[in-house]
């Protein structure tokens, strides 16, 4: 019931908004230059974070984010990739000095995804890993000194065979028990 009274509210204040003044009309454009804004990550003291910004493109087909990096207390804050970069799983280091994060590979690698590292505030980055397949996810370790990683690696073609179950045989499995690609856990010592 509440979803409907706040469903109805909202439908009248937006017909009264539209109404009220003609001139005053939302036009396509003005929804396509809405920022959606997330939370990314934050600092272990909780003075820095960072944030995305997400709107739709030019081509209206595709969407464009920005990360940037805040300081709650100064105020100061800059941006640290701009919508060309294919950048995920973004994490702040725990001094603040770095931020962590999965991207293309660089040279033989390119087109894998590799964990990067990138120094704040001057923008250096370094390709940390070299593993020779797709990174999925990771986490640090308190200290910056050890990234676990989750890494899809392909497998063997010759040992796919249908699984059977009772007297049922998988025909054709998509994304299923026969898929060429495997997940595995790894632990990547930052040190050596």
């Amino acid at each position: 019931m509440s979803k409907f009274l706040s469903l109805s509210f909202a439908l009248l204040f937006l017909s009264g908004l539209l109404l009220s003044n003609a001139e005053d009309k939302i036009l396509t454009e003005d929804i396509l230059n809405f920022e959606q804004v997330d939370i990314v990550d934050t600092g272990s003291s909780g003075d820095i974070f960072l944030y995305e910004k997400t709107k739709v493109a030019k081509d209206k087909k595709t969407y464009e984010s920005s990360l940037f990096l805040k300081n709650y207390i100064t105020g100061e804050g800059f941006k640290i990739f701009d919508k060309r970069t294919s950048y995920s799983n973004v994490q702040l280091g725990q001094n603040g000095k770095h931020i962590f994060y999965i991207d293309d590979g660089a040279g033989a690698l390119r087109k894998t995804k590799q964990i990067w590292r990138k120094s704040i505030p001057y923008g250096i980055r370094k390709q940390l890993t070299k593993y020779n397949g797709d990174i999925r996810n990771f986490d640090l370790s308190p200290d910056e000194t050890k990234i676990i990683f989750v890494g899809t690696a392909k497998k063997e073609t010759d040992s796919l065979k249908p699984i059977e179950i009772d007297r049922y045989q998988f025909k054709q499995d998509r994304q299923g028990f026969l898929r060429d690609v495997s997940n595995h856990l790894f632990l990547f010592d930052l040190k050596t």
